[in-house]
């Protein structure tokens, strides 16, 4: 575009960055009641492609190597076991399911590659990366919810399966927060920052008290680490902690 490759002649480069910050694709998934592929054929060979791809590693160690190799035998012996098709169409509620097994394993990992190559681009040709706010992707789904004469559509059906959709969604921020929690241990930070983290602190204290009745909370809610208040010298996770806790609060009450 810059450079005319379109045939209409070069663009501005602050008509492109404009552009591309108005961005919004939606993708939306949907299925159809032929579809006979069953979930569990599907992730078995997602996984003995996953084996493939370690295996053409020229750093195996010669017992790693037969340990996939092993796996890959036990991946096929239970392939060509489990049976391929489905006996009967797929309800509303398994269709939505077979939809969600994908997202944490092939979205939700895609979708920050995609904009960190996007920022790269446009740093390569001197244009500003897109701001942090800016969400160029989105995703929608049609299972569950197509009431347009589907007699297997029902309120009940499509409230399951935005419940299951934002169950998933809060599950795989949850999870992405405790691994920035792990990673961010820095100590410097903006004064603006750190005005952010002592008000997170004066919510906390006013929700469940002291550090301790703080870090008793965070221990009955099983995290996996960080149930203490983290010092001074860790702003980050000193925020991080309070988005752990809402997204703790959010997938509990969608339950």
């Amino acid at each position: 575009l810059l450079n005319g490759g379109d045939g209409s002649g070069p663009v501005a480069p602050e008509a492109v960055v404009a552009a591309l910050q108005q961005m919004d694709i939606d993708f939306v998934f949907t299925a159809h009641p032929t579809q006979v592929m069953r979930q569990g054929r599907l992730s078995k060979c997602n996984e003995i492609r996953t084996i493939m791809r370690r295996l053409s590693s020229p750093d195996l160690a010669h017992a790693e190597r037969l340990d996939l190799l092993e796996k890959l035998q036990l991946q096929i012996h239970l392939c060509w076991r489990t049976d391929s098709l489905r006996l009967k169409p797929p309800s509303p509620q398994e269709e939505q399911r077979s939809l969600l097994s994908y997202v944490p394993r092939s979205i939700f990992p895609a979708v920050p590659v995609l904009l960190r190559r996007l920022d790269a681009a446009l740093v390569r040709v001197g244009l500003p990366k897109l701001p942090l706010t800016a969400s160029p992707f989105r995703f929608s789904s049609w299972m569950g919810g197509d009431r347009d004469g589907n007699p297997n559509v029902t309120a009940i059906v499509t409230k399951e399966a935005v419940l299951a959709a934002r169950i998933t969604a809060a599950t795989l921020l949850f999870e992405a927060v405790q691994e920035l929690m792990s990673s961010l241990s820095l100590r410097d930070a903006t004064p603006e920052f750190k005005a952010l983290v002592i008000a997170s602190d004066g919510r906390l204290e006013r929700r469940f008290g002291d550090h301790q009745a703080i870090a008793k909370m965070r221990r009955g809610r099983g995290y996996s680490q960080f149930f203490a208040p983290n010092p001074e010298n860790e702003p980050y996770r000193k925020m991080l902690a309070e988005v752990r806790d809402r997204l703790w609060e959010t997938s509990e009450s969608l339950h």
